[in-house]
Order: C-alpha cells, then structure tokens, then sequence
C-alpha cells in the first residue's frame, strides 16, 4: 500500500503531497501523523497521510517508508 503524505515543513519547495510506502506490518489511515525519513539525508520528521492507494504511482523513483504511526487514530478528521 501507498500513501501520499503532507510533509510538516514551511518551505514552498515542498508545497506538494509526497508518496510513501505503508509497511506490511503498519496500518494506516488517511488523517494519521506519521514519522517519515525526508530528504537527501533522510532526516525523521512528521507529516500527515492525506490518501492511501494499493498501488504506487507511475514515473515515480524511490519510494522511501512510512517509519511509524505516531498514534493510532487520525489527528485530521
């Protein structure tokens, strides 16, 4: 499973939704904070999963992990 998830950065750079691949293990649902690895040096931080798909967009690279869920409830209703 894929999500697309809003990174918690203010920087118009990353004004956009990036895609993250849920772990077998990890259930997820949209409105969930979530720890993600960001960057070229994959640094921890949070971000909010806005939509979930079973499959991974095309004409996309590397699709790094969701890390975690920070609870178990969606924090965006």
């Amino acid at each position: 499973m894929y999500a697309k998830v809003m990174v918690d950065v203010a920087h118009s750079n990353v004004d956009r939704l990036f895609t993250y691949e849920v772990p077998n293990d990890l259930a997820v649902t949209a409105g969930q904070r979530v720890l993600i690895p960001f960057g070229g040096n994959n640094r921890s931080i949070e971000g909010f999963v806005l939509e979930l798909s079973e499959n991974a967009p095309e004409n996309i690279g590397t699709i790094k992990r969701i890390v975690r869920a920070m609870e178990p409830y969606p924090a965006l209703t």
